[in-house]
């Protein structure tokens, strides 16, 4: 099994970088980068000489090279921290990263593209600082345990990586061109919790959670939503639940992602933007793109929509289910739960609808199952696509149990219960309710900028007033970066993936301004404190009961006329992403 050089040590100067690796007994050829011409080259010498002035620095993988406005710059983990052990393989979580530029002078650069360039470098620092990159140096983290499997485990672990969950495979393709195989580090955004050595009635099992997020069409929660003419849907995760245990291995393989057609629900200042929908033959094309990818690789789907079977939700959900219609496949499979309709007044129990209506398919599905020897028992044959509207928070709750009923069969399997009752024991009931509400929390920041909803029935299995009041904050946060972030949050993950590219002969994406919002604030605020001034000239000192009515009835016309004026100009208040990319 080949494998990434773990521990590097990297040597900078003004005329190069070098990169020494550490962790193969001098095997391996140093890495020579020239700062001047670009040009990546293995140094022949095992141990080239250094010079005393070079800056030193420990690192843990190379991410990848980005050509900005001022040339290239080299991105490197320069933090990391361990998760855990996956079948003997070390995982690990990005925590720190460096951004280096080749150029050591941009005095070339006028004084705009330097400001443009600053705005680039900021967008690359948010994403990296992102918690919820996932690396390992000789395991694939991007494929689930059954595809794994079907892999070609002698072949560069870059060319083995799942590219739809290879999140760094723009950045590395300088070192793809000339088959710097070795110091190709393949990393995916998402979630991964490793818990080991867990024991139910005294046997021994690890548990593992993975979430894998896709890349073709990332960004945020009101920009990025539905499908593209290639068929990838906005806030697409493949979640994977593993247990190995002395009597082998099991592997329970599920996805999410947005409803997978043609609408938007661009921010405009209201807290539920207008959803609009567009179907025609680009719908069904698309649809049919998606489709045909999800039931070659997974098989069976079965498709759970739980958004509101009511107002705009009510027809994208037809939309839905006409697609499924027109489809026509017997191997795609549709189910309509309004999820809150159905857990109204807090009665989360009535979620066991949902689940006995699916026992059937989860049945039917299975999931991968290997003996103590590897040899496979059995494989999963289909997967649920779960959905509501952003995907996250509904979403979560429903993966929680399918996830919950799958691993009690898995436990009684392996003889480590002997019985398919969906209640563990109690140390371990926490451990896997945590997880999933970890998981939520990661999956949800990552799209909409806050920890998840609904997150103290993950955690706990009820619904509280403490979990509500905490959702109240999380919605009104969720309402600000929406509005008044996701644009820049969105340019960063376009310009990440490469969905955008630096063209140092283009115009500046910045010229148009961002910030209406900025100039709106200050006319509102001069408004209230003119009416504060006219209204301490104006009125008498003494304050009757008549100057207290017509004081409110002043204060609630500004309020209205405010409220409306915000309403009208609401699509210019909102920070929109400012990179054209072409879906």
């Amino acid at each position: 099994m080949s494998s990434v050089n773990n521990h590097i040590r990297l040597y900078v100067s003004p005329q190069r970088f070098v990169l020494e690796p550490l962790s193969n007994s001098g095997s391996e050829p140093s890495l020579f980068i020239d700062r001047a011409t670009h040009k990546i080259s293995k140094l022949q010498s095992q141990r080239p000489g250094f010079n005393p002035d070079d800056k030193v620095q420990d690192i843990y993988g190379v991410l990848g090279i980005i050509h900005l406005l001022s040339g290239p710059f080299l991105i490197v983990i320069t933090g990391r921290k361990h998760v855990g052990k996956l079948f003997r393989h070390d995982i690990w979580r990005v925590t720190k990263a460096r951004i280096i530029s080749y150029s050591t002078d941009a005095s070339e650069l006028t004084a705009s593209q330097k400001n443009d360039e600053s705005i680039y470098l900021r967008m690359l620092e948010y994403v990296l600082g992102m918690d919820g990159f996932y690396f390992s140096y000789d395991y694939d983290v991007t494929h689930c345990f059954q595809r794994v499997r079907a892999t070609d485990m002698t072949a560069p672990l870059w060319v083995r990586a799942d590219h739809r969950f290879f999140w760094n495979h723009f950045l590395v393709h300088d070192f793809i061109a000339q088959k710097l195989d070795s110091w190709i580090l393949p990393i995916t955004l998402g979630y991964i919790e490793i818990q080991s050595n867990l024991s139910i009635n005294n046997k021994r099992f690890d548990y593992a959670l993975i979430s894998r997020r896709h890349l073709r069409r990332p960004g945020t929660r009101f920009h990025v939503r539905g499908i593209d003419k290639e068929g990838n849907v906005a806030n697409f995760v493949e979640t994977e639940q593993l247990i190995s245990c002395e009597n082998g291995v099991a592997s329970f393989v599920q996805t999410r992602g947005s409803v997978p057609v043609f609408w938007n629900q661009s921010p405009s200042i209201k807290y539920k933007p207008s959803l609009l929908i567009s179907e025609g033959r680009e719908t069904t094309a698309a649809f049919r793109r998606h489709f045909d990818d999800l039931t070659k690789t997974y098989g069976v789907v079965t498709c759970i929509n739980l958004i509101d079977q009511k107002g705009s939700e009510l027809k994208l959900g037809a939309c839905y289910e006409n697609q499924v219609r027109v489809f026509d496949n017997p191997h795609v499979k549709y189910i309509a739960f309004d999820f809150h309709h159905q857990c109204r007044g807090m009665r989360y129990d009535k979620l066991s609808i949902l689940i006995n209506q699916i026992s059937g398919d989860l049945e039917k599905n299975g999931y991968l199952s290997a003996d103590k020897t590897g040899a496979i028992v059995s494989e999963q044959k289909g997967i649920f696509r779960v959905n509501c509207i952003d995907n996250l928070d509904r979403t979560n709750v429903v993966q929680s149990l399918l996830a919950r009923r799958a691993l009690s069969l898995q436990l009684t399997q392996f003889g480590i219960t002997n019985t398919t009752s969906d209640l563990f024991e109690r140390q371990f009931e926490q451990i896997f309710k945590n997880a999933w509400g970890n998981n939520a929390d990661a999956i949800s920041r990552q799209y909409s900028g806050t920890g998840a909803l609904k997150a103290d029935f993950t955690r706990t299995g009820t619904r509280n007033f403490r979990g509500i009041l905490n959702d109240g904050i999380n919605s009104a946060v969720r309402y600000y970066l929406n509005n008044f972030v996701d644009g820049f949050r969105q340019d960063a993950f376009d310009l990440f993936v490469g969905n955008y590219r630096v063209d140092l002969s283009s115009p500046s994406p910045f010229t148009k301004s961002n910030s209406f919002h900025v100039y709106y604030l200050s006319v509102v605020i001069f408004i209230v404190l003119a009416v504060i001034l006219l209204s301490s000239y104006l009125l008498p000192t003494e304050l009757t009961v008549f100057h207290r009515f017509i004081m409110a009835l002043v204060w609630a016309a500004v309020f209205f006329l405010i409220w409306r004026v915000t309403l009208t100009f609401g699509k210019k208040l909102v920070n929109k992403p400012l990179l054209y990319v072409v879906n």
